[in-house]
């Protein structure tokens, strides 16, 4: 079981870095878009999706036995630079509580600032705690750094606009998870 439950969600964080990539373009982001609708076409067949919204590209599901609520999740309007090179960007979440207390569980943010002809493209994540699901609103920074190339440099972040997209997972020792993810949304790099 626990072998299974590692390849899962090694499975799991290998995809949702996929589809962060691919939202990157519009071609990338209307193929998103299908899939999506298909995939919770498919998961509410089987039950196992018990929310979907509109607005601001954020989808809500539920895993598991269907006795967890899902995730809401929003991110902050404005990151901070930290030593002008990674931005801290602000994640609130809301779950109701599970069954059991969190076992695991994080919030992954990809960042995305133009900068001339070069696009910097982050990632950032922070484990969520046990109580992280608990009917209330929880506020989370999120350091987010920009990759460094072959030769070991890195292009950092600067102020001014950025494009952000989260997903958040919390999941009991006995699999019942809450998902939610926000974005991609405008916000704003200072500091």
């Amino acid at each position: 079981m626990k072998r299974t439950l590692v390849a899962s969600t090694t499975a799991v964080t290998v995809v949702i870095v996929a589809l962060l990539i691919a939202s990157t373009t519009t071609a990338g982001l209307g193929s998103l878009r299908a899939i999506q609708a298909t995939l919770l076409r498919t998961l509410h067949s089987a039950g196992l999706v018990t929310d979907a919204h509109a607005g601001g590209g954020g989808v809500s599901m539920s895993s598991g036995p269907g006795t967890s609520e899902p995730a809401t999740v929003q991110i902050g309007s404005s990151a901070k630079l930290i030593a002008r090179v990674f931005a801290a960007v602000p994640v609130t979440v809301t779950c109701a509580p599970l069954p059991a207390p969190v076992a695991y569980g994080g919030i992954s943010v990809q960042l995305l600032q133009a900068q001339g002809r070069t696009v910097v493209q982050g990632y950032g994540f922070v484990s969520l705690p046990a109580t992280a699901c608990n009917g209330s609103a929880s506020t989370y920074t999120v350091d987010v750094y920009p990759p460094m190339n072959a030769s070991g440099t890195t292009v950092p972040y600067r102020g001014g606009s950025a494009a952000a997209s989260a997903f958040v997972y919390a999941c009991d020792s006995s699999n019942d998870c809450a998902t939610g993810s926000a974005g991609p949304q405008k916000i704003r790099i200072s500091g």
